[in-house]
Order: structure tokens, then C-alpha cells, then sequence
């Protein structure tokens, strides 16, 4: 039940966990004496949050009459940090204090043995996976029936807020970026897996600046754990009751996705990570997608069929050595392309100079 009074929050609050009933009581004569009007609920959310009582997250949940699910395991959960239908990722911290993000599997999809036995496959292979280009991976298990897998949290900003934010990027920093995510592909790749969704979005770049990313870490995230098994159409807290979105026939992002991918998802290798991670590269130097397209078969049929604007009539700052580079990692036919990331990363290597300067 909601709370009716302030009085009845700070009862929920101590119900939760939160804070201790020994904790409440000084906190109430606090608000009250802060106050100039100590009934007013909405004040008093906004309050515990500035003053670093509860998060926004757990202050919601509190005022809604929730008081359950903020603890799962060691982890207390601070915030959902997952965007859009992605409803199942949680930023939370560790009884030692370490800051962390919880991915938790719906339920419905646990219950569906072939997604749960790839759950537990891609999430004991993600825990194999040591680069600093790539998110790491801390704990996977069980709890109360939930299945998780914990991994670090990153405090920064995709690759896709970035271009969104600024458009073009200079080709040194949009290279920066790509290069950077080749060599954690590359690890990924000799550890026999593939990502299957590279984009803007699915790299985290940690330490940029409003202004540039030419010193920021780059991190690629979702390693086999992404969309195919988390995507649900509403947010609940762990524990409660996930709902999923039909899912189609494709597995990937389609502004991004190679067309061998779009054929048949089982067949594709890791040339069709070089071909996205090319798109993304376009995209960051172009400002746009390769194809701007809101229909989805057309869309499909211009990466398998068409290339796209080149670069340098989009950007004048892009050279042509670069253009034949991200056409390169483009082609169409996966044999036209570099075989493995690490090659591919070779091949931009001679655009980072420009670096220095910056």
C-alpha cells in the first residue's frame, strides 16, 4: 500500500531494508526540523534522495508501497540501468562496496531449457574473457530461481550518445574507437565466440569529455548476453514478473547488421563482427548510418546489394585510404573482407596518428 504520510514512508523505508528502524528515527527528526512542511510526501521522496538516504530508483519503489526485491543476494540493488525493453539490468553494489551491473534472465526464458542452456553456456564463456576492451565479467549463479551473471559497471557513455550529441567525428577519434573495439574483438574471437550485435550503442566509452574521447577506455558490452535473451516489453524489479516482446526472425541490429547475418544467423562468423564494427565506423565519421532507411526489407536489401555514400562526400576530412579501409570491412562478400579483427586493426592503425596531435 502507498504511503499515506511521511510517517508511514519511513516505516516502509525500514520494512525495505534500506535504512534500520535505529536509522529512520533520526532521519525523521531531521525532515521535520529541515522542514517547513513536514507532511509533504513529494518533498520528503525528493529530500531522501538529495540527502543520499535512497537512490531515485528506490524511492520510487518505496513510495509506490514496495519494500520488496531490493536486495538480491550481496548485491543491493541501487537503479535499473537498462534502457528501452531491456528492463532486466540493474546497477547495484556489493556488501564490500563494489559498484556493479546485475543482468538477470526473465523467468519465462529460464523456463525454456534451450535459452536457459545458453544463458549458462555464453555466460561460463563470457567469464573466460579478460581484455580491457571488453566488459568484464564477475559471477554467474542462481538465486531464489533467478539466474544472473554479474559484471563490472561502467561509468560512461556509448558511442552512440556520443554521435548523437556531436555528429561527425574527427577520424582520428572515430578510428580510436573502432581500432580499440577490433582488439577486444579479436580476444573474443580466438576465445571461439562471436558478438553477433556490434553498434554505436554496444561500445561504452569511460573517461571521455563533452568534447572529445581521444583519452577514454572503450569497452564492448552484450558479449553473447545481449538482446536474444534479456529483451522484455516491461521493467520490474528482480523478482517480479518479466514479460517479453515477441522476438523476429533476426538476431543483430539491422543498420549494422552483414547481410550473410541477415541470411541466416548460424552461418555467420566473425567476419559479420568486422562488418558491423565497419558500419560503426561510418556511422561515427558520417554522422549517419550507412544506409538511412526506415524499412526494414529495403533496408536488408541495400546492405546485401547497394554501397553506401562514400565517406569522404560526407566528411572532407576522411582520406580516401580510410574510405578503402571501412569499404574493406564493408564488403558485402565475407572472402572481400579482413579475415580476422586483428588484421582489420592493423589496417586502421596508420589513422591513428593523428592522435599525437590531438
Amino acid at each position: 500500500m502507498e504511503p499515506q504520510s511521511v510517517e508511514s514512508a519511513c516505516n516502509l523505508l525500514a520494512k525495505s531494508g534500506l535504512l534500520t528502524p535505529a536509522q529512520v528515527r533520526p532521519l525523521l527528526q531531521r525532515w521535520r526540523a529541515e522542514s517547513r512542511t513536514p507532511d509533504d510526501l513529494v518533498g520528503f521522496r525528493s529530500w531522501l534522495v538529495a540527502s543520499g538516504y535512497v537512490t531515485e530508483y528506490q524511492a520510487g519503489l518505496v513510495m509506490r508501497g514496495k519494500v520488496d526485491h531490493f536486495f538480491f543476494g550481496p548485491y543491493k540493488i541501487l537503479e535499473r540501468v537498462g534502457k528501452g525493453r531491456m528492463a532486466g539490468v540493474y546497477k547495484a553494489l556489493h556488501t564490500l562496496g563494489q559498484p556493479v551491473a546485475i543482468k538477470v534472465l526473465p523467468p519465462s526464458r529460464a523456463r525454456d531449457p534451450q535459452l536457459l542452456a545458453r544463458f549458462q553456456r555464453e555466460a561460463r564463456l563470457a567469464m573466460k574473457l579478460n581484455h580491457p576492451c571488453l566488459v568484464r565479467s564477475l559471477e554467474v549463479g542462481e538465486i531464489d530461481g533467478l539466474h544472473y551473471i554479474v559484471m563490472e559497471y561502467l561509468d560512461g557513455e556509448t558511442a552512440e550518445d556520443v554521435i548523437r550529441r556531436r555528429g561527425q567525428l574527427p577520424p582520428d577519434e572515430a578510428v580510436r574507437i573502432v581500432y580499440l573495439a577490433l582488439l577486444g574483438l579479436q580476444h573474443i574471437c580466438e576465445q571461439g565466440m562471436i558478438h553477433r550485435d556490434l553498434k554505436p550503442g554496444n561500445l561504452m566509452l569511460v573517461g571521455s569529455t563533452p568534447a572529445s574521447t581521444r583519452k577514454a577506455a572503450v569497452k564492448i558490452m552484450d558479449i553473447g548476453l545481449g538482446k536474444a535473451l534479456f529483451d522484455e516489453e516491461s521493467a520490474t524489479s528482480p523478482g517480479g514478473n518479466f514479460e517479453l516482446t515477441n522476438e523476429g526472425s533476426l538476431l543483430g541490429t539491422p543498420d549494422y547488421m552483414a547481410p550473410e547475418q541477415a541470411r541466416s544467423v548460424q552461418t555467420a562468423d566473425i567476419r559479420a563482427d568486422i562488418y558491423s564494427l565497419g558500419c560503426t565506423l561510418y556511422h561515427a565519421l558520417a554522422g549517419q548510418v550507412p544506409f538511412p532507411e526506415t524499412n526494414l526489407v529495403r533496408l536488408l536489401m541495400r546492405h546485401a546489394s547497394e554501397s553506401p555514400r562514400p565517406l569522404p562526400a560526407l566528411n572532407r576530412a576522411v582520406s580516401e585510404g580510410l574510405q578503402l579501409v571501412v569499404a574493406s570491412m564493408m564488403a558485402k562478400d565475407p572472402a572481400r573482407r579482413y579475415p580476422t579483427p586483428k588484421q582489420a586493426a592493423q589496417a586502421l592503425q596508420p589513422f591513428l596518428v593523428a592522435r599525437a596531435k590531438g
